[in-house]
């Protein structure tokens, strides 16, 4: 619609006039078909609000003199303004609200593996780059950029780009990664505790001590480790477990009258623990959901509450690039 206009409205005087008042109906209608099925407070004022304010950053887009070219890539303080404040809010709002939007994950899926039409139809690529950044730009990406974009990033189900190479993440994802790490040793921890909790019995005499006076202050050592494990016959990821099992600190165990009594509580402690961690990192998105917080996005928000599926996004996406690099070679071949 924008480009139509920009390369009509020099000798159409009614384009940008008939462009808005065309969007204005049809995001009116798209704003019904969202909130149909929906609890919204407030839909009057919620659709009097989205019929005056889009279509305005839309005319504020479209009366630009210059060429639509320097908004995609800002020049100046006017087009950066008319790019991150105008042109990306009607495309976040319009993703958001249209029915149609099935989400990146859905889509390409159905896109790349199941359908017939990705060679005999490629499509153009949207893409608004470095959002978070003054270099933010706007890039339409014909279909093999696209391609190369496929292979470079990881796409969120909401459209937020992060980088696949881990010394260039976006920097909540980092954050839920070292949270979920963290979670993961406390987790582990707890695994093995539980289980020489359960197979109490087998402990030897050698291992109660060994249990009741660590060697490494208040940690088991290798070898200790090694014991335990051995007496409660438990092989399984082994380097894991002696890993876990020698990071575990017992502290105050001698407020207790036997030792098991304290890796009751351990186990409780370190599930409190990795418990906790898990809902601090969802809480993550709470704050980047909060439209009163100055620093609020909605893209970032979800694209947190997908950061516990970033290992599988990428296994997907390995499996995509190979995909993409057989089509790719089958549309040189086609022409």
């Amino acid at each position: 619609l924008i480009q139509g206009v920009f390369a009509t409205r020099e000798f159409n005087d009614e384009a940008i006039d008939s462009a808005i008042f065309g969007f204005t109906s049809a995001l009116d209608q798209i704003f019904k078909d969202y909130v149909k099925n929906k609890t919204l407070q407030k839909k009057k004022e919620a659709r009097e609000f989205n019929l005056e304010y889009y279509p305005e950053l839309l005319r504020r887009i479209l009366t630009y003199p210059g060429k639509l070219e320097d908004i995609f890539k800002p020049i100046d303080d006017q087009t950066y303004y008319l790019l991150k404040s105008c042109l990306f809010p009607l495309l976040e709002t319009i993703t958001w609200l249209n029915k149609h939007n099935k989400g990146y994950n859905q889509t390409a899926v159905e896109y790349v593996f199941f359908n017939d039409n990705f060679i005999k139809n490629p499509r153009e690529v949207y893409v608004m780059k470095e959002i978070n950044s003054v270099k933010t730009h706007f890039e339409i990406l014909n279909f093999k950029d696209g391609i190369d974009l496929f292979k470079s990033f990881i796409i969120n189900p909401y459209g937020v780009l992060f980088d696949k190479h881990d010394d260039n993440l976006a920097y909540d994802v980092e954050l839920l990664i070292d949270a979920l790490s963290r979670r993961r040793i406390v987790k582990n921890q707890m695994l093995v505790l539980e289980a020489i909790e359960a197979r109490w019995i087998d402990l030897s005499e050698e291992s109660l001590t060994y249990l009741d006076n660590p060697a490494n202050g208040n940690c088991l050592n290798r070898e200790q480790a090694e014991q335990i494990l051995m007496d409660i016959n438990d092989s399984e990821d082994r380097e894991k477990r002696i890993k876990s099992l020698t990071e575990v600190e017992w502290l105050q165990k001698q407020v207790f009258m036997e030792t098991k009594n304290f890796t009751k509580l351990r186990i409780s402690q370190l599930n409190i623990t990795q418990k906790g961690i898990k809902v601090a990192a969802n809480s993550a998105y709470g704050i980047f959901g909060l439209i009163t917080w100055p620093f609020a996005s909605p893209l970032i928000g979800n694209a947190i509450t997908s950061a516990g599926k970033i290992y599988g996004i990428k296994l997907f996406q390995a499996v995509t690039v190979d995909v993409l690099e057989k089509k790719e070679k089958e549309v040189q071949a086609n022409g």
